[in-house]
Formats: structure tokens, sequence, C-alpha cells
């Protein structure tokens, strides 16, 4: 996938992704993610967590550090994410 970000205005919160096609499966065990990576426009890497029985994924930035609050106006992002879907 990739996305670019017009415009994040004051949001400072953890950035989600919402509308995949297919609900994440459930396992038998609890708090299973699944994961998606890619980069950004200045060339940090990222991934993306789906949590089980979801269609949504929390996008977190690993510069030196994770952090999940990675939003910028102007930033570009270019993931691959698979999952196993119901």
């Amino acid at each position: 996938m990739y996305w670019n970000i017009s415009n994040v205005g004051s949001a400072t919160d953890n950035c989600f992704i919402s509308g995949y096609p297919f609900t994440a499966k459930a396992t038998t065990t609890n708090n299973v993610h699944y994961v998606g990576v890619g980069k950004n426009s200045s060339n940090n890497t990222g991934s993306i967590t789906i949590t089980e029985e979801t269609t949504s994924g929390l996008i977190n930035l690993y510069n030196g550090g994770i952090s999940s609050n990675i939003m910028a106006t102007g930033m570009n992002w270019r993931f691959t994410l698979v999952y196993l879907a119901d």
C-alpha cells in the first residue's frame, strides 16, 4: 500500500489505518498480531500491527527508537502487509 499524508492538522495521538478488506483471523493464542513493514519519505522504517479479529492497524516508526506519533504533513508511506483472514 501507498499513501500520502496531506494534512495532519493538530493531531498528536497514535495513528491507525482502518478498513482493511478482511478481518484478521482469530487464533487460539490471545493477542496475536500480524505485522507489515514499510518505509516513509524520510527513509525511516515502520510497521503496522493488526490485532486479531480487527480490520485496523497501529503504525509505528523506528528511528533509533519506537514512536507511535509519527505522522507529518507531506510524508509518504509505502508498506507491504500480509495477514491471515477468516
